[in-house]
């Protein structure tokens, strides 16, 4: 009887021994992946959070005391941003420059989650123009990743509202837009991680023009030159260096926190950057 030719050839052996350990090196990869974002959410979880802690009569800041705890845990604390009834409810850093936290977490270890963080250029004591907060997307809810799911309609309409509480005062916020942009955007530029203080009315109204044009959903939250804007920004995954931002405003003395969200439209043309158009086609919108 004949043998079939090649049941066991070194070339399938071979190929077999490499599907093997491609298979087994993915597995591993994931397994650490997992393991990466679960621990990253333990540490987290373990935190004090704002409030448990009495102000001290040494406390030179009016919020100092709240986030006593916070700061003893790491100086760099300068408050706490949430969004109710999402992930996203962390502790907010600052430093001297904007690479520190993009690397390691808000108690100091190596992380690819890093730590939600304020622009090194913006100051908290003064927050008359537009204060940025950083954080990573790793396509898990973690950090800023919860953020994408403001492209949604519905979800926009249930979390209209956000609250960022510093070392100087709480503070709640509307959310007035968000939109993609390019990082290596070289055609109309908006360099909107670049606008913090304004130099003019007119400033914070281009600011404001350049917003209006791109959110994906027109929330119907008025905002004016003057009002304080807090900016989220985070990756995103469309294209190369993609960045999705959202965008609030402060509430004014004597508003209620109260949004009508039913009111919110999809936006049905807005203004995306350069390379979405070359990626996946349409025209730009034209504004007078």
């Amino acid at each position: 009887m004949k043998q079939s030719k090649g049941r066991h050839s070194p070339v399938r052996l071979f190929l077999l021994a490499v599907c093997l350990v491609l298979f087994a090196v993915s597995v591993g990869y994931l397994g650490y992946k997992a393991y990466q974002g679960y621990r990253n959410e333990q540490r987290y979880d373990n935190l004090a959070r704002p409030g448990q802690s009495e102000s001290s009569s040494s406390s030179s800041l009016p919020n100092e005391g709240k986030f006593a705890s916070l700061l003893e845990q790491n100086p760099d604390t300068v408050g706490w941003l949430t969004i109710p009834g999402t992930t996203v409810d962390y502790p907010v850093a600052q430093t001297e420059d904007n690479d520190h936290y993009l690397h390691y977490d808000f108690l100091g270890e190596s992380s690819p989650y890093g730590s939600l963080f304020v622009d090194c250029r913006d100051d908290l004591a003064d927050t008359k123009g537009n204060t940025i907060i950083y954080g990573h997307n790793l396509n898990n809810p973690q950090m800023f990743g919860a953020l994408m799911d403001y492209k949604n309609l519905e979800f926009y309409q249930q979390h209209p509202v956000l609250q960022f509480d510093t070392l100087y005062g709480d503070g709640t916020y509307k959310i007035v837009a968000m939109f993609l942009m390019d990082d290596n955007e070289s055609v109309d530029v908006f360099d909107y991680h670049n606008r913090h203080n304004f130099n003019s009315e007119a400033d914070a109204v281009d600011f404001l023009t350049q917003v209006e044009r791109r959110t994906l959903i027109q929330t119907g939250v008025d905002v004016q030159p003057g009002d304080e804007l807090l900016t989220l920004s985070t990756c995103s995954y469309e294209f190369t260096d993609a960045r999705f931002v959202v965008v609030a405003r402060a509430l004014r003395p004597g508003e209620s926190a109260e949004v009508d969200s039913s009111q919110a439209v999809k936006n049905p043309d807005p203004l995306m950057p350069t390379i979405w158009y070359e990626t996946y086609g349409g025209t730009k919108p034209v504004f007078s």
